[in-house]
């Protein structure tokens, strides 16, 4: 009874998985999602060419929707009429890519990269 008593004791904590890891790294744990300075060669041009500028997809003049993403020029013209962002978060039309969602990092990326004027370099 005892033994189990000090288990429970000792194995109970307020602190969050958060709070255990920072303890343990000496310091709060840091985003590696950076969202400054990005440009479509530096950073933007991969992401969508990983998800979005593939074949079938958004690539070439024949793209569905018209919606070619596989330069800079019509990227920027998708970033600066709103499209890119409304159907990565799916407040426009459907959401982009089909069957699940870019990761949180990436449209953060991406979203910060329009609202900088989506720079190319």
């Amino acid at each position: 009874m005892i033994g189990l008593v000090a288990f429970v004791g000792f194995s109970c904590t307020k602190e969050n998985k958060e709070d255990l890891r920072a303890s343990q790294n000496n310091g709060p744990i840091q985003d590696s999602c950076v969202t400054s300075d990005l440009t479509y060669q530096n950073s933007i041009e991969s992401i969508l060419n990983t998800n979005c500028a593939t074949s079938g997809c958004h690539l070439g003049p024949n793209a569905p929707g018209g919606v070619d993403l596989s330069t800079f020029d019509d990227s920027k013209k998708i970033a600066g009429n709103g499209d890119l962002v409304g159907r990565i978060e799916g407040t426009s039309g459907a959401l982009m890519p089909p069957g699940s969602p870019l990761p949180a990092c990436e449209i953060d990326k991406l979203k910060a990269w329009v609202a900088d004027g989506a720079p190319n370099n």
